[in-house]
């Protein structure tokens, strides 16, 4: 009886072993999928606005390409004019789809029926952007608001053109009058080729909502950074009922159309007069300036090419009285911006005709500038 109660435990234990469920466990593993950035720049479909007319000005977000996901930005409002007082805006978030590249929000200006001098302006820029969203230089525009008859501004106030001898600047009304409106100019540049091509000033037609200032910016030779940039300026109008909106300046910024090489040399007392020449190896002048007070320029363009082959630099003695020594300074460029390691400096110690200071050598129109000596 004892044997056959141990051999039915036993079948019991083997049986329970044989029903045993394994259980399946599924494990979902997200693998990060990598979002390339891209630029998001603002721009309004006017820049100025009249309070009595309640206008509606659109606000444009542009991505520079389309994200794989959404995206989303905050705008932020600022400027002397009051937020749900002197404007609305229908939201201040722009949103992406996923493929999209532009998102707009209206904004819409209040009228209150009061007649306030001058101009009030709102500034809308980015705030909150999305990890995947960043800004790039147009990422702010300024809308000015005015009771008056009309506001005169400028469409662009930074803008980068190739250098133009004849270059026309779009100058615009907010509305227009029944009469002639004149609007005068100010420049400012480091350059002094660049200024206006012939007035300074412009007249915009009764009936008319634009006209044009015409700018002459082109030096006809390599210039260095800070003799690229112009500012033009709104300064004055010859109408009561006009007034000088904020974006009433322009920042003129203008890349190298000229080719070639230039020198210059300048020194600190005007009384010593010196020259620049350059030779070839036969001692033939190839190039040369004109006394211009206490600094010199050669321009070699592109349109007169050195041949291949070893030359000098030299400063020609055109008055110098050898009392004290004079330290020339020596720059170098080309329209790549290569200054050729300069500046350089020369002592002038004693009277000669012609001194040698730098070797230039041409190879397949490729420059080479040795300083050979560095006083006399």
């Amino acid at each position: 009886m004892k044997k056959s109660i141990t051999c039915l435990a036993l079948l019991s234990v083997l049986f329970s072993c044989t029903k045993t469920e394994t259980e399946e466990i599924e494990t979902i593993v997200e693998v990060p999928v990598e979002i390339e950035a891209t630029e998001v720049s603002l721009m309004a479909s006017s820049l100025t606005a009249l309070e009595g007319d309640e206008d509606t000005i659109t606000i444009t977000a542009t991505l520079e390409s389309a994200l794989a996901v959404d995206a989303s930005i905050e705008l932020n409002f600022s400027g002397s004019a009051v937020f749900d007082e002197d404007y609305v805006v229908s939201s201040s978030m722009i949103n992406f789809e996923a493929g999209s590249t532009t998102g707009t929000v209206d904004l819409t200006v209040i009228s209150d029926n009061t007649f306030e001098s001058g101009v009030e302006n709102i500034v809308v820029s980015l705030a909150g952007l999305s990890n995947s969203v960043t800004v790039d230089g147009n990422s702010v525009v300024q809308i000015d608001v005015t009771d008056g008859s009309a506001i005169v501004s400028f469409e662009e106030t930074i803008i980068e053109i190739e250098e133009n001898y004849y270059y026309a600047v779009n100058v615009m009304l907010s509305n227009a009058l029944n009469e002639d409106i004149v609007v005068y100019f100010e420049a400012e540049s480091d350059n002094t080729s660049f200024g206006f091509y012939n007035y300074n000033y412009v007249i915009i037609p009764a009936g008319s909502i634009e006209g044009y200032i015409y700018l002459s910016l082109n030096d006809y030779t390599i210039t260095t950074a800070e003799e690229k940039d112009f500012n033009l300026t709104i300064s004055a109008v010859e109408n009561d009922d006009v007034v000088v909106g904020t974006n009433s300046v322009m920042a003129i910024s203008t890349t190298e159309v000229s080719e070639g090489f230039r020198i210059d040399a300048a020194w600190e007392t005007e009384s010593d007069l010196f020259e620049l020449r350059v030779f070839d190896a036969t001692r033939t002048q190839v190039a040369s300036s004109s006394n211009s007070g206490n600094s010199e320029s050669i321009y070699i363009s592109d349109y007169y090419v050195l041949e291949d082959g070893t030359y000098t630099i030299e400063l020609q003695d055109y008055y110098y009285d050898g009392v004290s020594s004079e330290v020339v300074t020596f720059d170098f460029l080309d329209e790549e911006g290569n200054t050729y390691g300069g500046s350089y400096t020369f002592t002038v110690n004693t009277d000669e005709d012609y001194i040698p200071v730098f070797t230039l050598d041409v190879v397949g129109g490729v420059y080479s500038v040795t300083q050979t000596s560095t006083s006399n």
